[in-house]
């Protein structure tokens, strides 16, 4: 896959199964409104790269603004309009906490961990894919 450019508050790596490739990436710190453009800006290179699986590994974001969850809203009805999503993990419990008060728990997927997430992406991948035997039928 084709390396996308993080700001210098980001960090992006990709993994894969079998045939499906996953972008696991993190903001340290706040993701408010003078930094959703670069995180916008890196989510939109990274889709029209073909990736359309991510994961926010929340471990080092602090904070997150009504921008920064308007961002992830955004970039999440995007994926999944291209068959793809994109799941949070690992969140503080103060990210967690607005999440919740805000109700976006109910229109972004949250996971405890980041092996979590990327689990449940493989546990989707897997439930779409014809058994060999009703293949056979």
């Amino acid at each position: 896959m084709i390396r996308i450019e993080t700001p210098d508050f980001m960090s992006a790596a990709d993994t894969a199964h079998e045939d499906r490739a996953f972008t696991v990436f993190s903001v340290r710190g706040n993701l408010t409104v003078d930094r959703v453009p670069a995180v916008e800006t890196f989510f939109l290179r990274a889709i029209a790269s073909g990736r359309r699986d991510f994961v926010l590994d929340g471990d080092g974001l602090t904070y997150v603004s009504s921008t920064g969850f308007g961002l992830l809203l955004h970039v999440c009805n995007l994926l999944r309009d291209r068959g793809g999503d994109l799941k949070l993990a690992n969140l503080s419990p103060a990210v967690g906490r607005s999440l919740r008060l805000l109700s976006l728990s109910r229109y972004l997927d949250v996971w405890p961990k980041t092996q979590d997430a990327l689990c449940a992406f493989e546990r989707a991948v897997a439930r779409f894919q014809p058994s060999t035997a009703a293949l056979a039928a």
